[in-house]
């Protein structure tokens, strides 16, 4: 993520949260890197479901985060996932 998109969204989540809270991810990913995604998230409850194809799962997680860094670091830490879509 670009440090001006960083302090965009952290401004952002700052003004819509209050810190600690519980936060939903969502992310899209294909099927074949279903595995990598859960293994770098593993805190939260996690729901999956599969596309009508089945070439493309979503994942929810829902998380108790402590500040807007914890979230953006969620996001940095999935970000290396080849196709990877966050909702």
């Amino acid at each position: 993520m670009v440090k001006q998109d960083k302090t965009k969204m952290k401004a952002l989540l700052e003004d819509q949260h209050d810190f600690p809270c519980s936060f939903t991810f969502k992310f899209v990913v294909p099927a074949d890197k279903i595995d990598t995604l859960e293994n770098l998230v593993k805190e939260g409850n996690k729901s999956k479901r599969p596309s009508k194809s089945g070439k493309y799962i979503s994942l929810t997680v829902v998380m108790d985060v402590k500040s807007s860094d914890h979230i953006l670091e969620v996001y940095d830490s999935v970000s290396g996932v080849e196709g990877l879509i966050s909702l």
